[in-house]
């Protein structure tokens, strides 16, 4: 989902609020969650923190969109980004972000390794396929944004879409997790933004104690050090949550 063209269409109203006085307080490196009855650690990208103040208005967006299938644990932005709001800096940008999700279905009972390395297995072989199939849902859940922005703005002309992404391939292949990367196209129009352009995904998938977590590290794309990025980001997440709960 590309947050940085909707977070354009809501600037007006982000930087027309007034930021709490509270000091800036650094993210930490991790963030302990629950999932089911298991408590599970889980990393978090450097120089990403969580949004505060009027930006926190995308956190409730984003989860408000997800299809029921997910639970949002944390969304991550450019500390640079939210010091930019924070400063009603008309330039502020999100150009890479992070999302951490759960699967509702799992969240108890869990899943079992066999099953989740039959995904790792159709991901592999036949990535292109599961994309596309993935695609109503993508395309529901931006037409929520879409409707949210609107009613947040005032504009009725706010229309979010996402093209059809295809694989570039697994990146990343452990017993425990795996990463694929994609790219696809992304716009959006309102009445002041008319912006297009395609957007590197990358999904890191652990099994954390019977668990399923899934970090998604998205970046405008504009070179390959973007996709670099976006590949680099889940390679470590991959490692450092097996790490982090052994």
């Amino acid at each position: 989902m590309k947050l940085r063209l909707l977070c354009t269409a809501l600037a007006a109203c982000i930087v027309a609020v007034s930021w709490p006085a509270a000091a800036w307080a650094q993210a930490p490196g991790t963030l302990v969650t629950t999932i089911g009855e298991q408590r599970i650690t889980l990393p978090l990208p450097p120089d990403f923190v969580e949004p505060e103040g009027p930006a926190t208005m995308v956190t409730d967006m984003l989860r408000d969109a997800l299809s029921e299938n997910y639970r949002l644990i944390a969304l991550r932005v450019p500390k640079s980004y939210v010091d930019g709001l924070r400063a009603h800096d008309p330039a502020a940008s999100m150009s890479r972000y992070c999302t951490i999700l759960s699967y509702r279905k799992y969240e108890a009972s869990g899943m079992s390794p066999e099953l989740f390395a039959q995904i790792r297995k159709a991901l592999r072989e036949q990535a292109d396929k599961v994309l596309k199939l993935a695609e109503s849902q993508g395309a529901s859940a931006a037409d929520r944004m879409s409707r949210d922005v609107a009613r947040r703005t005032g504009d009725a002309t706010t229309s979010l879409k996402i093209g059809t992404s295809r694989s570039l391939g697994v990146i990343a292949e452990r017993p425990s997790g795996f990463a694929l990367a994609t790219i696809g196209p992304v716009s959006i129009s309102s009445k002041h933004v008319n912006e297009s352009g395609d957007q590197v995904t990358v999904v890191a998938v652990a099994l954390v104690h019977g668990k399923p977590v899934n970090a998604n590290f998205y970046a405008d794309y504009h070179s390959q050090a973007d996709l670099a990025w976006a590949e680099d980001q889940a390679r470590d997440w991959l490692g450092r949550i097996a790490e982090l709960n052994p």
